[in-house]
């Protein structure tokens, strides 16, 4: 079956040899801006954000899936970045497919290798939205989709939302992917939401490039900064990326909204970092931001509350009810 038709959220698909498809949100010039770090590889082939998405009358669903391998070992000349210790301990990694059915996460199913067969209740055999969400944080591929009635295409909107950032925007600590930022996102504005977050990454204007597809990009929403704050050395080097990026991003989109974000707030936030504080690194951010009249600064440090309860870690990525104060805070700035 071609997948292409009910592909969402996605700059499209990539086949392998043995039949599997994976769904991309990174180019390929992109991906090779992202070889500077092991971590930033191996995310970088995720599909974070990414769906299949159709109607039907049926109540059943099956494909195989296939979990690639993906290296984190260091090669000569990566950054030297380390995450683990940089964060304080190891990430949750489990993950998962989320089938959504009109709108209500139904059953999240754990990533595996093999045959998957889920189904849901539709006794009526009515029309429903059924929405299949690829896990965060594994490189996945599909094949074999199946459904036990016929299959709609559900149209896709004209226009994009691009969304750039790190761990945050990729969707670490939601739980499940339907539960992270960007899908969020999607469900608030109607739009196509392409989730360019990438765990552990910087202010970078080198990962700005053209979508390659055609597609019209009516906003950007751009959440660096927490990882800033830990490696970079001073302000102006920040302020330097930060206004890069801009105008990296007015030459490609010049018609598109732009919303650059401070960091959320992090548990940590009151320690002493080689660039400043906190506040001074945000603070930093928006001083960019007022250099561009087209750009709208949103300070999300009061975004969500400062509460451990809404933090999947209890100090920097957001739970799924976290991601759904985040989205929500955003929400009067989509459309």
């Amino acid at each position: 079956m071609d997948l292409l038709p009910f592909v969402h959220n996605a700059l499209g698909i990539e086949q392998e040899g043995d039949g599997f498809s994976r769904l991309v949100r990174f180019t390929k010039q992109q991906r090779m801006s992202l070889g500077t770090h092991a971590l930033y590889r191996a995310m970088g082939k995720t599909s974070s954000g990414c769906s299949l998405r159709f109607r039907t009358r049926g109540n059943s669903l099956s494909f195989r899936a296939k979990r690639f391998n993906q290296s984190l070992l260091h090669k000569s000349g990566d950054l030297g970045y380390d995450f683990p210790k940089l964060y304080g301990g190891n990430l949750q990694m489990r993950d998962f497919f989320d089938l959504v059915i009109d709108g209500n996460l139904v059953e999240s199913i754990p990533l595996r290798t093999g045959f998957i067969e889920t189904s849901w209740l539709n006794k009526e055999g009515l029309m429903q939205d059924v929405q299949l969400f690829f896990p965060l944080g594994h490189q996945v591929g599909v094949k074999d989709l199946a459904c036990n009635a016929a299959m709609v295409e559900v149209a896709r909107s004209h226009t994009s939302m691009l969304v750039l950032g790190d761990s945050i925007v990729q969707g670490v600590g939601a739980e499940t992917p339907s539960q992270a930022l960007t899908p969020r996102l999607a469900s608030l504005s109607g739009l196509e939401v392409i989730n360019q977050g990438l765990m552990g990454s910087l202010f970078n204007p080198e990962v700005v490039e053209p979508l390659g597809d055609g597609r019209r990009v009516s906003k950007v929403i751009v959440g660096y900064g927490t990882n800033d704050w830990i490696l970079r050395p001073t302000l102006v080097e920040l302020e330097t990326v930060v206004e890069d990026l801009l105008q990296r991003l007015f030459q490609l989109y010049p018609t598109a909204g732009i919303l650059l974000l401070s960091p959320l707030w992090r548990g940590d936030w009151e320690l002493a970092r080689p660039m400043g504080s906190f506040s001074e690194m945000s603070a930093a951010i928006e001083r960019v931001a007022r250099l561009f009249p087209l750009v709208t600064y949103i300070d999300c440090r009061t975004c969500i509350e400062h509460s451990k309860r809404v933090f999947a870690d209890g100090h920097l990525h957001p739970n799924k009810e976290g991601f759904a104060l985040f989205a929500h805070a955003l929400e009067p700035y989509l459309l």
